[in-house]
């Protein structure tokens, strides 16, 4: 049984095909054949561009079905885990030179802030994000580029990269190897790459702008690009769909109850509210004590110094 995608996974509306005005039916009554409209394409600066405009927040950045109490909750969550790695992996921060793939609308900018990071740098792939951060935070500086192509920045430049669920925006596996080598070049010999996705151990599958890989994907491609994986930290078990669970009997009920669970928050977001504080709850302290989960992890990456 293969995972069923997020709801924002592989959404998009397709415009159906205009039925031919009466005046262009045949002789014979019969209708002309209607080319089949053409597949959309997915243009990862426009379809971003264009969200965030219309969404400059956790709606915007987050998984846009479930509402904004829910999304709050879940970048919550999101936030325990990251400190919870600073301190399990002893992750220098203070002082430290940051680069921010997809910094979105700046929700962990204060938390590096508060940490006393040395320097940060954000790279997104809209206009809209470069230039309300460089607003919002003008002792930081922000680049519109893509992560796929070459950054703006020198060779072994940083001491941490972060890539907090954007890689898996990038569909084109070339694009995506060439982000992770873009990482290797600017990050220090033993400086840190976090990166949050699946990392699938079955098969990998995509959506419309979401291609979920596999953990021996990232592998290779960070050995590539000179990393070695310290180790990976689940995030969420019941706040999130259970994708990397192998067909069964578990993998069946985790499905159940996150489609319950969507349902619920689709039909009435306000219920983000509470769902939000008892799954964090539940999600805090289960992610708490083991070392991998059914749902999005935080993988750490170690540049080799050799």
């Amino acid at each position: 049984m293969q995972p069923s995608l997020p709801a924002d996974a592989g959404h998009v509306e397709v415009p159906a095909c205009d039925t031919p005005p009466a005046a262009e039916v045949a002789a014979d009554g019969v209708a002309p054949e209607v080319a089949p409209a053409d597949p959309p394409v997915y243009d990862p600066a426009g379809f971003w561009e264009s969200r965030l405009r219309h969404h400059f927040d956790m709606i915007g950045v987050g998984y846009s079905r479930l509402g904004l109490p829910f999304n709050l909750a879940l970048y919550r969550q999101r936030l325990v885990v990251i400190g919870r790695t600073i301190r399990r992996f002893r992750i220098k921060v203070a002082g430290a030179d940051l680069i921010e793939l997809g910094p979105g609308t700046g929700y962990f900018i204060d938390h590096w802030k508060h940490l006393g990071i040395g320097s940060l740098v954000g790279l997104d792939i809209t206009a809209v994000v470069t230039e309300r951060l460089t607003e919002k935070y003008p002792e930081y500086r922000f680049f519109e580029a893509d992560a796929s192509e070459r950054w703006p920045l020198p060779d072994a430049s940083a001491d941490i990269v972060t890539a907090f669920d954007i890689l898996f925006h990038i569909t084109d596996d070339e694009r995506f190897a060439a982000a992770i080598r873009e990482a290797g070049r600017v990050t220090r010999p033993g400086g840190l790459l976090l990166v949050s996705d699946l990392f699938l151990h079955g098969q990998p599958f995509r959506g419309f702008h979401q291609a979920s890989r596999t953990l021996a994907d990232y592998q290779a491609c960070l050995a590539e690009a000179g990393f070695e994986v310290l180790g990976r930290m689940p995030i969420f078990v019941t706040m999130h769909p259970a994708l990397d669970l192998p067909p069964g009997p578990l993998s069946r009920l985790a499905n159940d109850w996150w489609s319950r669970t969507e349902q619920r928050l689709m039909d009435e977001p306000k219920r983000g509210y509470r769902l939000g504080r008892v799954l964090g709850w539940i999600d805090r302290i289960v992610t708490k004590v083991c070392w991998g989960g059914p749902s999005t992890e935080l993988l750490i990456a170690r540049r080799r110094t050799g």
